[in-house]
């Protein structure tokens, strides 16, 4: 039994040895390999994100609304979600907290530094880009950059999660211009509402999801559980970025 206890622990030593010289030494050469699981979970994360949206969409369409009507757009959440329903109550705080959303940050004390920064200047690139095709894209880059990168489990996660929830956001957007209470006319054969009021639009769907994730404590917790902690699913979510619809209406 010593014996192949010995051997286990020279095995064990030589295997360290190898993987020291192949991986751990070569940082450079050897970039920090994404966790598949997350990266599934990521999409289920953004998959249900947009399937609300969707829902949320459609019964706003049947009452031929916009998100402009405060009163509809409840009112179509709570048939959605069922009026007794968690995620209709945490749809409901998360839409009026972003309806009347006027730049005031309360959850960024919630956040570390790093998702201060790292959530700021994404934000801030949407004025750089002339379509929204380009800033697609942008988040697109970020997403695969922060992947990529060695960061804290809680910094990786919670920049993970905004930039697909504020991807969704924006693919919604693009896809549904006839619920916003805009000029959407030309919208499917020209990018100029992308100037007019889509990039106002924009910024306050990203302030919507730094508020969302950081209100539901994303940024303090290590691993990819927004969907599951009580009070912070797919409805708040969703309400977070219905309300964020329903204000820019306005202030855009």
């Amino acid at each position: 039994m010593s014996t192949i206890i010995n051997i286990f622990k020279h095995s064990s030593f030589l295997l360290f040895f190898i993987l020291c010289i192949f991986v751990s030494c070569d940082d450079a050469e050897n970039p920090v390999q994404p966790d598949k699981n997350n990266l599934v979970d990521y999409d289920q994360f953004s998959r249900a994100i947009m399937s609300d949206f969707k829902h949320i969409g459609s019964l706003l369409r049947n009452k031929n609304s916009k998100f402009s009507d405060v009163p509809v757009v409840m009112n179509v959440a709570e048939e959605y979600y069922g009026s007794t329903s968690e995620n209709y109550n945490a749809f409901q705080n998360s839409f009026d907290k972003m309806y009347h959303y006027k730049g005031q940050k309360s959850s960024e004390s919630l956040l570390t530094d790093f998702q201060r920064k790292a959530t700021a200047e994404i934000m801030a690139s949407v004025t750089m880009y002339a379509t929204v095709n380009e800033f697609q894209q942008y988040l697109d880059d970020s997403f695969q950059k922060y992947l990529n990168t060695d960061l804290p489990k809680n910094d990786k996660d919670f920049i993970l999660i905004f930039i697909k929830l504020y991807k969704a956001s924006l693919d919604y957007l693009v896809e549904s211009p006839d619920l916003m209470a805009f000029d959407t006319e030309n919208v499917s054969r020209s990018q100029g509402w992308w100037n007019k009021w889509g990039k106002c639009v924009a910024g306050i769907l990203g302030a919507a999801g730094t508020e969302s994730l950081a209100g539901c404590g994303i940024g303090a917790a290590a691993g990819l559980v927004v969907l599951s902690i009580p009070g912070c699913g797919v409805g708040a979510i969703a309400g977070g970025v219905a309300g964020a619809l329903t204000g820019a209406a306005i202030f855009c």
